[in-house]
């Protein structure tokens, strides 16, 4: 009975590091977010590490960011404000709309340089947000924009075959609008992975003063 039951579960093992033997061999994989700076208009920095035993021969790192419908980022500003990267949008943000009559929005952010016969892929980026304005509500409670973790994809030609990324079905990806040199880019998720950036935003009172001042004086009975 239990040899019956270990050969099976030895060969999903084997199978499951075939799909994708680039990944399972990957000594490390990092994606570090934080949001810099106070108020309406902060930064949304991203620090991306891929370390591998053989080395790239040639890649390109590109970020795949969700921007939320609570935030937006200026188009007429934004590829002088990332000169080391290349914006790849799927339309212009409507800078105008408050939070309730926008759409989350994925950006794409595609690094210049090229890695060339290295162990490390590391890059960083500081993207400006701007946060839209929510609608007041009863009582003014704070509401919540959530940033969630960026994905991390790279592009190498060369290694595409060498290093088994053909095998990676499930994390493949095809990108309008952003070139490549191999047949599909390859998501590489962080080993650990970390949870939504929030940010607290103080919105108005929809209730009246003199509401208010009932509010108030219940409360302090």
């Amino acid at each position: 009975m239990f040899r019956l039951l270990l050969i099976p579960l030895c060969c999903a093992t084997i199978i499951s590091a075939r799909q994708c033997r680039f990944l399972a061999e990957i000594q490390g994989s990092e994606c570090r977010t934080e949001v810099i700076g106070p108020g309406m208009h902060p930064q949304l920095k991203i620090e991306a590490k891929i370390t591998n035993l053989q080395r790239f021969t040639a890649c390109k790192l590109l970020y795949e960011v969700t921007i939320p419908r609570g935030a937006f980022l200026d188009p007429d500003s934004l590829n002088s404000s990332v000169p080391q990267h290349i914006v790849h949008a799927p339309r212009r943000f409507d800078v105008e709309a408050i939070a309730e009559h926008s759409e989350p929005m994925t950006v794409h952010f595609l690094a210049r340089r090229d890695f060339r016969k290295t162990f490390v892929l590391e890059d960083s980026i500081r993207i400006p947000l701007h946060l839209r304005y929510h609608v007041s509500n009863f009582g003014g409670q704070p509401v919540s924009v959530s940033i969630k973790q960026p994905k991390i994809l790279i592009d190498c030609a060369e290694d595409f075959e060498a290093n088994g990324f053909a095998e990676c079905t499930a994390e493949l990806k095809h990108i309008d609008g952003v070139p490549r040199r191999s047949p599909r880019w390859l998501e590489v998720p962080p080993i650990k992975r970390n949870s939504p950036i929030v940010i607290k935003l103080n919105v108005g009172n929809k209730m009246p003063p003199s509401d208010r001042s009932i509010a108030n004086i219940t409360k302090d009975c």
